[in-house]
């Protein structure tokens, strides 16, 4: 297991965001989406009166995968080169399909936040995290447009019905 923790107040609105969708239980039941297997301390709003203290400092239990895609070098794959991109995609677009089914985007879907095993060759695991979702219609206040990519200028022309 990992444990993510909050050191400011944005750090805490962050956590507390992933938390929230963690609660979802399409994203709990996920077998794309990483784990959480526990919440400790105060989940309350940082925009509240609450102050956070050592005592009631939020942190998320998750479940720990041995590497990030970035870091996967390529030499261990090149017995077989299209094996590790076709379960990559496989396993990204079947967690993206489970927050499109419930009408949000994950907005940061990145080689870092694309999580593996060490055994990913012999079916092991491959899972997404950083559950930053949103709906389509509050993208716009996420993404720095003059960065962003083709795909979400478009989504921000989406309308939800």
């Amino acid at each position: 297991a990992i444990i993510k923790t909050c050191s400011t107040s944005g750090e805490q609105r962050s956590l507390l965001r992933e938390y929230q969708h963690y609660q979802i239980p399409n994203i709990a039941a996920s077998p794309y989406i990483r784990q959480m297997y526990e919440a400790i301390g105060s989940f309350e709003d940082p925009g509240s009166n609450s102050k956070m203290t050592a005592d009631n400092q939020p942190c998320l239990v998750l479940e720990w995968l041995d590497h990030c895609l970035w870091n996967i070098k390529s030499d261990k794959f090149r017995s077989d080169p299209a094996l590790i991109p076709k379960l990559v995609a496989q396993s990204v677009l079947s967690a993206l399909t489970t927050f499109k089914q419930l009408g949000k985007v994950h907005t940061d879907i990145n080689p870092n936040n694309i999580l593996l095993s060490s055994i990913v060759t012999s079916g092991g695991l491959i899972k997404i995290c950083d559950l930053g979702v949103r709906c389509f219609s509050c993208v716009r206040g996420m993404v720095c447009w003059g960065h962003a990519g083709p795909l979400a200028l478009r989504a921000s022309n989406f309308r939800s019905r």
